[in-house]
């Protein structure tokens, strides 16, 4: 008779185990399932910070003095007012300031190194080829050399970029 209920035990807990290791399965999936939306979600979330920083960025070079630079500086006019140009220095800095934070945004992972290439290499590598900007870094260079250092380097990293 003992052995019996030993036996009905037993099957008890074999089929409570049975249930439990099911339960854990789904679970399992479960728990897979939500990392993977997760991720999703911040793919897509990642996409649309990308593109806000690429609008900011992209508005702020397509209006108002930054604008009119660009323009000169594809025209190959002269930008500074001591060179005959309709800019002071401040607007200059203001100008290439943008640009120093383009980089910055870049190195914090804000925005792609595809969408700075296709949205601002043009811009980027016809300002480094200008003669007058490059004089103008060159003399306030004098001072620190690090001014307008992350204009360089994402200038660079577009003129060396492979899409």
């Amino acid at each position: 008779m003992k052995n019996i209920t030993t036996n009905k035990k037993l099957g008890t807990w074999e089929i409570t185990s049975r249930v439990f290791t099911v339960i854990q399965f789904l679970m399992i999936l479960l728990s897979a399932f939500l990392i993977v939306t997760q991720i999703k979600e911040i793919g897509l979330n990642r996409s649309d910070k990308y593109m806000q920083y690429t609008s900011k960025f992209a508005s702020e070079l397509d209006t108002g003095r930054n604008y009119s630079i660009l323009l000169d500086i594809d025209h190959n006019k002269p930008i500074l007012r001591e060179n005959g140009g309709l800019y002071s220095d401040n607007d200059l800095d203001a100008f290439l300031g943008a640009f120093n934070d383009l980089n910055d945004t870049f190195n914090s992972g804000l925005i792609s190194g595809e969408l700075v290439y296709n949205n601002f290499s043009d811009a980027l590598i016809d300002t480094y080829k200008n003669h007058e900007v490059q004089q103008y870094l060159a003399k306030i260079r004098i001072k620190n050399s690090e001014y307008f250092q992350g204009f360089d380097d994402i200038t660079k990293y577009c003129i060396n970029y492979k899409p």
